[in-house]
């Protein structure tokens, strides 16, 4: 949960950076209220999963099981459903707008020095089509690294 909200914040951070300039840096007190925030989202969503998780001996083999005991399969399913949301759909759709919204910004933002010559406007172009590749890159990387597990915890929930 805390990687998750973390790369939120980083692209929260980077949106503000660039899209919103006046307001841009965040100070030492702000940034210790983001870390506190993503914590106590990662306890929180962990809660129902601490709550509901049992061990119980198996005499027999002589081992211990770990599993969760949900009042419902019902109920599980919802939490799985909740899970996928806030940790996946809600992460990659605040990630998708303010990156798009950064590369738009990027892209068509005039040059700030004066480009006087041709390789300096061919410079200034291969750098606004890098930092959109990097911003691309990063949330295609969100999107695989996070889906496939996702698929498959709702498919077996």
């Amino acid at each position: 949960g805390a990687s998750v909200f973390t790369l939120v914040a980083v692209a929260t951070d980077r949106y503000f950076a660039v899209v919103r300039v006046p307001k841009g840096k965040i100070n030492g007190n702000q940034a210790t209220i983001i870390i506190a925030v993503i914590w106590i989202l990662s306890v929180s969503v962990s809660v129902p999963q601490a709550v509901v998780l049992r061990t119980e001996y198996e005499a027999y083999r002589d081992i211990f099981i770990c599993g969760e005991a949900w009042p419902s399969p019902k109920t599980r399913g919802y939490y799985t459903l909740t899970l996928f949301i806030l940790m996946f759909v809600l992460p990659l759709l605040t990630i998708g707008y303010m990156y798009i919204r950064i590369a738009t910004n990027i892209w068509y933002r005039p040059a700030t020095i004066a480009v006087s010559t041709r390789s300096n406007t061919d410079t200034a172009d291969a750098k606004k089509v890098w930092v959109v590749k990097m911003l691309v890159v990063v949330v295609i990387l969100f999107i695989v690294c996070w889906l496939p597990l996702q698929v498959i915890t709702l498919a077996t929930d």
